[in-house]
């Protein structure tokens, strides 16, 4: 095995060390807190909590896939070298993973502007004095997906005489959002202790509108980097055009080389980590 190849074998050995103990932190973190979280709950809750389907569906093996059926046909059906087969398949999983979580984000932005209207219709719905109860079922029949279909589970369960504040609880768990679970803490704790709602609500909704517009304003900031980074992509990829154009014959000549494909290969992975870091920078949590 050339010095090469073994290079190329440690970065591979490297990316899937890493990968391997974030899968594994990722696990150990969930197995905890529903150990924790099974110390205060019944039996018959947390049989229904191993039921739940977090919101949004997650395909995190996808980008695992696709570059794996990548590297596949590169090598087997069209010949390509070993080290651009393995570039190409790397760089093609950080884009889809990166487009995975963009939707993810999308989705999750959309159910959260959803819970801000739906909150100021129960405020409206409060004010002429219908109940608690029947404001949620009005708010369900008038929500689209995709938060109709948590509410109409919701509002379906204290129907069939569930537990309320357990029922509204469960909400944050299917949603797991700071929003979520601001506006089940306060639907519960206000259905055994009664009391003035529509003021609380407001603010809810309030922070809910500022948060959006808050992630808005960071998204539009973060686009310049995102712009600068795409750049420099191009113009390395425009130069290698361009050097193409000019020798084609000197330009393959050198990629067909051992230390012309590698170094080649290893700046087409260099560049989808810079891709996959200048993302988990710009994505800021509050």
């Amino acid at each position: 095995m050339s010095w090469y190849e073994f290079g190329l074998l440690f970065v591979f050995s490297g990316l899937s060390a890493v990968a391997g103990y974030a899968w594994w932190d990722i696990r150990t973190r969930q197995r905890y807190a529903r150990r924790l979280e099974g110390l205060f709950t019944s039996i018959h809750e947390r049989h229904f909590q191993r039921r739940i389907h977090l919101f949004p569906k997650r395909h995190r093996f996808l980008s695992i896939i696709l570059s794996v059926g990548l590297f596949v046909v590169l090598v087997e059906f069209l010949d390509i070298a070993l080290p651009f087969a393995c570039a190409a398949s790397v760089l093609t999983g950080v884009v889809s993973y990166l487009l995975e979580a963009h939707f993810v984000r999308r989705q999750l932005d959309e159910i959260e502007q959803q819970l801000a209207d739906v909150i100021d219709l129960i405020i409206g719905l409060l004010h002429t004095g219908l109940t608690l109860p029947k404001t949620l079922e009005m708010a369900m029949h008038e929500t689209r997906k995709p938060l109709k279909p948590f509410l109409v589970d919701m509002v379906s369960r204290i129907r069939l005489g569930d537990d309320p504040p357990s029922v509204i609880q469960q909400l944050a768990k299917q949603i797991p959002l700071e929003t979520f679970q601001l506006f089940s803490s306060i639907l519960s704790v206000q259905w055994w202790s009664g009391g003035r709602l529509t003021t609380t609500l407001m603010n809810v909704s309030a922070v809910i509108r500022s948060r959006l517009e808050l992630d808005r304003r960071i998204r539009t900031q973060s686009v310049e980097s995102h712009l600068s980074v795409l750049s420099i992509l191009f113009i390395t990829y425009g130069l290698s055009l361009l050097m193409w154009y000019l020798n084609p014959v000197g330009m393959e000549a050198f990629l067909s080389t051992p230390v012309g494909s590698y170094l080649g290969a290893g700046a087409i992975i260099v560049q989808a980590l810079g891709i996959l870091w200048i993302a988990r920078l710009s994505r800021i949590s509050f």
